[in-house]
């Protein structure tokens, strides 16, 4: 059951990121998905550059672990295998970093911590349908007090990532996961 987990996480995040539903990721997905993410916000934002940049080294970073035929996509059992040894294959690292650049972008008033209004926005550019986001959102917010820091932010998407438990608190971040 704890391989179901993760399995089912990486299905949704596969999904998520691809954006044109062709059943592969490729660099134009994680583009897409930046573009999408940094038009919920402020489009000309340093952070906005920081966003696309650390996409564009996600997608290397998959590419160089998953695609191994080379032909420059990455088929859905590919992310599984990389998503299931995010940890041991060190894909988590270029993740930290998107996860700086997100939140540096949603954090629109500067006060160093998303409010509900920041949240909401974010995961709705990811996807997250609007009956699932009080529940997306509480994954992140984890302590309740209506507003996620950076640690809380970081941590709740480490979790989402790397925990095999399926009733992790971070679980429904991106929406319900079905499996």
């Amino acid at each position: 059951m704890a391989a179901t987990a993760i399995l089912n996480k990486s299905h949704r995040v596969f999904d998520a990121i691809d954006e044109d539903g062709n059943g592969v990721i490729a660099a134009d997905d994680f583009e897409r998905i930046a573009e999408r993410l940094i038009r919920s916000f402020d489009e000309t934002s340093p952070a906005a550059a920081k966003v696309r940049g650390t996409y564009t080294k996600c997608w290397q970073r998959l590419a160089e672990l998953a695609d191994s035929d080379g032909d420059g996509q990455v088929t859905r059992q590919e992310f599984e295998t990389v998503f299931a040894g995010a940890q041991q294959n060190r894909f988590m690292q270029v993740i930290d970093e998107a996860l700086d650049a997100e939140f540096d972008l949603a954090d629109t008033d500067g006060d160093g911590g998303l409010d509900r209004d920041e949240v909401a926005r974010m995961l709705t550019a990811y996807g997250v349908p609007q009956s699932e986001l009080n529940q997306a959102i509480a994954g992140l917010d984890q302590d309740g007090d209506g507003r996620v820091s950076r640690a809380e932010y970081r941590t709740a998407m480490r979790e989402y990532y790397l925990s095999d438990d399926p009733a992790a608190p971070s679980t429904p971040i991106f929406g319900r996961v079905r499996g």
